[in-house]
């Protein structure tokens, strides 16, 4: 007898662009823009195994608050992407 395994491993990805004020070369005030790519860690599921939400967002919004508190001076302007990848 065969059995049918139901599951499938994804894995949930962004892009953050963030932004800093500062002064150009001819002494005006400027924006820096950069863009930042971050991913949860890879997860199997399943029927029985739904995704847990709540925790993929806190995963991000903890990846974005370690990005920021580094002292850089950049802050979250948008996120400009965010996705699934299904493997």
């Amino acid at each position: 007898m065969f059995t049918v395994c139901r599951s499938t491993k994804i894995q949930f990805f962004s892009q953050a662009v963030f932004q800093r004020a500062t002064i150009n070369d001819f002494g005006e005030d400027d924006v820096l823009r950069i863009v930042a790519h971050f991913n949860t860690p890879t997860e199997i599921v399943s029927d029985g195994h739904l995704p847990d939400f709540d925790a993929i967002v806190n995963h991000f919004r903890q990846r974005i608050e370690q990005f920021t508190r580094r002292g850089s001076g950049y802050i979250l302007e948008r996120v400009r992407q965010l996705g699934v990848l299904f493997r």
